[in-house]
């Protein structure tokens, strides 16, 4: 099958797409927050390094700490119906931002190998729609990159599949990725920046400043807000759906390894100071995942319901896309 023309997300630097923006609309409330209780406080904000206030820091931190466990864990998580709705505006939003390409072949084989790790999923999530769309990932400077929106869409990149060495590596991509939808990420995240959002409320109206920027700490702490200060949050999600993932493709029958052998070469290529550091602790907890852990023998089979050649063929078809359009 020849491919169409275009209709139109942790590389892996971004871990979770949606927190990139909620984190930095989250970040820009708090600054203002701050600059209005600088404002308040006439300037005068206390030195960590004095003598006389070390306690008092130990007990900010301390209050910093049971702040982040309420922001967390505190109120109900959003209704399933949220993350449907969400996901369609999402979306249409991501089709927007995205060079969308309709390429048949590739979506058949991408539901062929969700058809076999399907079988594996959560008893509720055995018979869910899950849609697959390939777009140009190096248009929004995302290389090898994939992202799940909130409930049934998943979009994969042209050059993470181009990426791929066999049938494994990319049912270990496609499963990470559903797993952050089954494991309602898009949602802890909501309720996160919801309760943040009513504490800072609640915070502002008692005119305690000084809360506010305790509060700002903590969502600091959870989101993170910055390339070198990756958020708590963010970095257990991936740690969640690598763990769901890997659990899944070895049920399925693929090599339980296949995702750290692609993340492995991802990190050798785009390596680099707070990436490398995420991706080799990811690699390294996937291997202590391992079922055979001695020698790290592979475990599983690199094709099941595919081939080689069909891999090639798929791969093949992109890569002539891209050929093509840079001809243009």
């Amino acid at each position: 099958m020849s491919e169409e023309e275009p209709g139109g997300e942790e590389n892996f630097r971004n871990l979770f797409r949606t927190s990139e923006v909620v984190s930095f609309l989250i970040f820009a409330v708090l600054i203002a927050f701050f600059f209005m209780f600088l404002k308040q406080s006439g300037g005068r904000v206390s030195n960590k390094g004095s003598p006389t206030i070390s306690v008092a820091y130990g007990k900010s931190e301390k209050e910093i700490g049971s702040l982040m466990t309420e922001i967390r864990n505190g109120g109900d998580m959003p209704p399933l119906e949220d993350d449907f709705v969400m996901d369609k505006s999402t979306d249409l939003a991501s089709q927007d931002h995205n060079i969308v390409i309709k390429s048949e072949k590739t979506e058949q084989y991408l539901n062929l190998i969700l058809l076999n790790l399907q079988k594996n999923f959560p008893d509720k999530w055995k018979a869910r729609v899950i849609k697959f769309r390939v777009y140009d990932d190096r248009y929004v400077g995302k290389i090898n990159n994939a992202f799940s929106l909130t409930a049934e869409t998943v979009y994969v990149g042209i050059t993470q599949i181009l990426h791929v060495n066999d049938e494994a590596e990319m049912a270990a991509l496609l499963s990470h990725e559903v797993s952050h939808i089954m494991l309602r990420h898009s949602a802890q995240l909501r309720k996160v920046i919801k309760n943040s959002t009513i504490f800072l409320q609640r915070a502002f109206i008692k005119k305690d400043f000084e809360k506010v920027v305790l509060i700002y700490f903590a969502v600091q702490k959870l989101l993170g807000t910055t390339e070198s200060a990756v958020g708590i949050v963010p970095m257990e999600f991936e740690t969640e759906a690598d763990r769901m993932s890997q659990t899944i493709i070895r049920d399925s029958g693929y090599d339980d390894l296949a995702l750290a052998v692609s993340l492995e070469r991802i990190e050798k290529t785009y390596g680099g100071g707070i990436f490398t550091q995420i991706m080799l602790k990811r690699i390294r907890d996937l291997k202590n995942g391992s079922k055979k852990k001695p020698g790290l023998a592979h475990v599983g089979k690199a094709f099941i319901v595919s081939n080689k050649e069909d891999l090639n063929s798929v791969q093949a078809n992109l890569q002539r896309f891209i050929d093509e359009l840079a001809l243009k």
